[in-house]
């Protein structure tokens, strides 16, 4: 038995692995070991708490968090495998001295099947750094410039401050945070919701997918208001000192001022008033500064230059002259005769004297032979509380019809005889009408009202 054994052993091992070879063969050909190669698989990190909860943050460096993965099986298996099959797990607990954490890379499916599984690179790169958080002002900036004669006003938002949270190497780069709203060509007030953008200190957009914020966009109002500019008009309270009078020059510098608002409101608006130029005991020029803000209406703000914010303001005061003008007699008549009297004028030389005073400027234009005297009836039985005036001799002031800022320096009062007569019924009368003088006889008689 034995000797047959081993008879022709050689030939009998020789056999064997010629039959496992060809086994070999045979299975190669029909179920062969191939590679398959699949391109950016996600590596999927676990544990991250772990560094969260120490204050830290992590960055994964070098695109490392997509890998490409090898996978060597047999055909019949790596041919049912997918990209989706494949898992690339790193865990943060495993973090190195180095800041590397393994990859650690399976298959769902068949994972007991396969030769190897390998990776272009076998661990994630990060870097770790301090979470920072901080706090900024929201700024608003405008783009463009509203339509001509209209300006920016006030600008406001809803929300007045961002928080940040992230990396301390990028939350310290953030120097600002801006809503920029457009406001080209407006007319009107902008009231809009502007997305909140961040930017270094150099002026350049940061787009940190790293930096959190607790609001990505803020309301944003914007005022628009119509611009003008108006004169300004003066008014003087109180009298000067005895003798002296108010020219009626009032000059200021500047002497116009631009404002701004509402256009509702700027359009009601054609000047402004600067209404308490006291003069009270002047006797010479008054010159006052005024800030032209205290004399601004609700509403309007003033926009121009500081130079131009204080106007110095010049009263003209100057004093006083007096004047004897011969005026003629039959100049003076009688005027508003209430209805059943006639007023005659007593005698009179040919002219008459009075005394004027005022501004020798004004003075100097006064033509004594145009200037009129009214004895007006009506306001005498006014004056005296009655209802009809009786019939006698009265003395009445003239007045005078005179330039603005000249009056006469003593009253002048001349006779009138007042007689009743009788009104016919069809209210005329052969005496004359109301408010008519007979320049020859100087007699006025009214009518029935």
């Amino acid at each position: 038995m034995k000797k047959m054994l081993t008879n022709n052993l050689g030939l009998k091992i020789l056999a064997v692995l010629f039959s496992i070879i060809l086994w070999l063969i045979v299975v190669n050909i029909n179920d062969p070991v191939i590679s398959v190669s699949f391109y950016g698989i996600p590596v999927e990190i676990i544990n991250a708490d772990s560094i969260v909860s120490q204050g830290k943050m992590y960055e994964i460096l070098d695109g490392t968090d997509s890998i490409d993965v090898v996978v060597k099986a047999n055909r019949s298996v790596a041919d049912s495998l997918s990209k989706d099959n494949i898992k690339a797990v790193a865990d943060m607990e495993q973090l190195t001295f180095m800041d590397t954490v393994g990859i650690q890379l399976s298959s769902n499916k068949y994972n007991d099947k396969l030769d190897s599984i390998t990776s272009s690179t076998d661990s994630l790169k990060v870097n770790i750094e301090n979470m920072r958080k901080n706090q900024l002002v929201v700024s608003c900036e405008t783009v463009g410039e509203p339509e001509t004669g209209y300006m920016l006003g006030n600008i406001t938002t809803d929300q007045n401050l961002v928080r940040l949270s992230g990396p301390e190497s990028a939350i310290s780069k953030v120097s600002k945070a801006v809503a920029s709203v457009n406001v080209a060509g407006m007319t009107s007030d902008i009231s809009t919701a502007v997305e909140l953008k961040l930017y270094d200190e150099d002026g350049n957009q940061i787009d940190n997918k790293k930096i959190t914020t607790n609001i990505s966009s803020v309301n944003v109002n914007v005022e628009i208001l119509a611009k003008a500019t108006v004169p300004l008009a003066y008014e003087t309270v109180g009298t000067p000192a005895a003798g002296y009078a108010i020219t009626g020059q009032i000059t200021g510098t500047p002497g116009t001022v631009a404002i701004a608002g509402k256009k509702s409101v700027i359009d009601t608006i054609s000047e402004i008033g600067i209404g308490d130029l006291n003069v009270t005991g002047q006797s010479s020029d008054m010159t006052t500064m005024i800030n032209i803000k205290d004399y601004l209406p609700e509403g309007v703000r003033y926009i121009g230059t500081s130079s131009d914010v204080n106007v110095t303001i010049v009263v003209g005061i100057e004093k006083q002259t007096t004047k004897t003008l011969n005026i003629p007699s039959k100049n003076i008549i009688v005027t508003n005769v209430p209805a059943g009297i006639k007023g005659t004028l007593g005698e009179l030389d040919d002219t008459v004297n009075i005394d004027i005073t005022g501004l020798s400027s004004v003075i100097d234009t006064v033509n004594e032979l145009a200037v009129q005297g009214n004895i007006n009836l009506t306001a005498l039985q006014q004056s005296m509380g009655t209802e009809s005036l009786d019939a006698g001799k009265y003395n009445v002031d003239v007045d005078f019809v005179l330039p603005e800022g000249i009056v006469v320096s003593k009253p002048f009062n001349v006779e009138v005889e007042i007689a009743k007569i009788k009104v016919d019924a069809d209210n005329t009368n052969s005496t004359g009408n109301t408010n008519t003088t007979n320049s020859a006889e100087n007699t006025v008689s009214g009518n029935a009202q």
